[in-house]
């Protein structure tokens, strides 16, 4: 349970992905691509150099000495904690950038024996892309579009180059885009995102890409794939007909170069939300959290904290040990306080 992809071997020919896009250049060190000004405020996780223990959490990236206080004070609580899986590295990862008119928030989901590479190049590469694109912010909707499948591409062409396979690995990924008072909700895959306001109520924003959905599974059979339960496991995956693999159970990701054959698609699900003045809390999280905690359980928890990110992700690792013992997954909580980032906005506006 909470896997992305089934571990299996590729018996088929690795494909070739179109590199059609105008000016589509292959970045060999995402960690260099910094085309943001000094204008935004960037924090994000970092890739760790070292085996990363059980429940360790992962350190992160700020291009100010001031900017983790900052994103404090902005109202956000972050934790990415690393699973029980047997992979050495934390495949989650994260990315929160902030100027005066906009905060992005991402989350991703690596899946496969190079999840953690992907979700590494992703969380970098896709937030530039996006906000540095020359239609950001008048036209979001077809900027985030446009991106998904650049980045796509980029991420075939750097993983190429320097020998990673994407046959049977890849990410999931959730953007949130507040500009101005307008919620623009981007996704594909299983890393889910809701707001809870002040009445009680619960907003789901996203939909998970799970290939037993009638429209996912209707791409695919299309596409020559198909959709069947796995042998030793209750949840839906897709297939190669009359084949064991590639095994993934998401309809929609970045990488996963043999199951984007078979209608696994980067196209996004996009919509916007205004934000009303009871909105409180928005949750970005990995499936890691949603394992087993319900999003009323999500909300309690939230609303009680001190640290909201870190005590939801402490109580979706304490559910993973209660039930499945030795198998945890990757768990990143992304939680924001909407009261709070919208107070500080308006005194750092007032300041202007």
């Amino acid at each position: 349970m909470g896997t992305c992809c089934a571990t299996v071997k590729p018996t088929v020919t690795p494909v070739k992905f179109s590199t059609s896009f105008k000016g589509v250049t292959k970045y060999n060190h995402p960690e260099n691509l910094e085309l943001l000004d000094s204008s935004w405020q960037v924090l994000r996780g970092q890739s760790a150099t070292e085996k990363e223990n059980p429940g360790q959490e992962k350190s992160f990236f700020i291009n100010s000495a001031k900017s983790q206080d900052f994103f404090k004070d902005l109202g956000l609580s972050i934790s990415s904690k690393k699973g029980l899986k047997s992979f050495p590295f934390n495949q989650d990862d994260y990315s929160v950038i902030f100027n005066k008119e906009t905060l992005f928030i991402s989350v991703f989901d690596g899946h496969g024996v190079h999840g953690n590479e992907i979700s590494n190049y992703l969380h970098i590469v896709l937030p530039n892309l996006i906000l540095t694109h020359p239609s950001f912010p008048s036209e979001i909707e077809s900027v985030l579009r446009e991106s998904f499948f650049k980045c796509n591409t980029y991420l075939h062409q750097y993983c190429e180059s320097i020998q990673i396979k994407t046959e049977l690995s890849g990410s999931t990924c959730t953007i949130i885009i507040i500009h101005n008072h307008t919620m623009h909700i981007c996704n594909i895959g299983d890393s889910k995102a809701i707001i809870s306001d002040t009445k009680g109520n619960i907003y789901k924003l996203t939909v998970d890409h799970k290939p037993c959905n009638p429209k996912e599974m209707e791409r695919v059979i299309k596409s020559g794939g198909e959709v069947k339960k796995s042998e030793s496991e209750s949840i839906y995956r897709i297939f190669i007909q009359n084949l064991r693999m590639p095994g993934i159970s998401v309809s929609r990701a970045f990488g996963d170069s043999i199951a984007q054959t078979i209608g696994v698609t980067v196209d996004p699900d996009i919509s916007k939300r205004d934000i009303s003045e009871d909105d409180l809390f928005l949750m970005v999280c990995s499936d890691g959290v949603w394992e087993f905690l319900t999003e009323p359980n999500a909300v309690d928890i939230v609303t009680a904290a001190q640290h909201p990110g870190a005590e939801l992700a402490e109580k979706a690792w304490d559910k993973w040990i209660e039930i499945e013992v030795n198998a945890a997954d990757d768990i990143t909580a992304v939680v924001l306080n909407l009261k709070q980032y919208f107070e500080l906005l308006n005194e750092l506006k007032s300041v202007e």
